[in-house]
């Protein structure tokens, strides 16, 4: 089985964190996402929540408006309220990339939990490579 998401999106609001009783870190936000374009432009917001390490990072360097791309698994809950059962859908994210965008081109920096390969990663995103390959070469897999 596979419940994966990856986003790219911009933050609708503040990251709000937290701490629990245990003192675990959690941060949640709102992230918007944008599909078609022109009159047909829709925008879509998912609640983002993050833990631990990511958590702090996310509530110390986003902010409203902040570009990211998060990475995570769909979690769903019920509650009920006066007789009326509501659902709700929210992302666990085990990954957050903050984009930061400039005029020499555009970079991202990981802050997650397990950061691969290592702490210091930094990958230069643009539009010529997937993931470190040139797009005229095949893909190893």
């Amino acid at each position: 089985m596979l419940n994966k998401v990856m986003l790219i999106g911009r933050l609708g609001r503040d990251p709000e964190r937290k701490t629990t009783q245990s003192g675990k870190s959690v941060c949640t936000f709102t992230l918007a996402t944008d599909t078609g374009w022109g009159d047909n432009k829709k925008t879509d917001w998912h609640n983002i929540t993050v833990f631990d390490k990511t958590a702090d990072n996310c509530a110390k360097y986003l902010r409203k408006g902040s570009p990211a791309y998060v990475e995570g698994r769909i979690a769903y809950d019920s509650y009920e309220k006066d007789g009326v059962k509501h659902t709700t859908t929210k992302i666990i994210a085990n990954s957050v990339l903050f984009i930061a965008t400039s005029k020499a081109g555009s970079q991202a920096q990981p802050f997650n939990d397990n950061p691969q390969p290592s702490a210091g990663y930094q990958q230069t995103l643009s539009d010529d490579t997937f993931e470190g390959y040139p797009l005229d070469d095949e893909i190893p897999f």
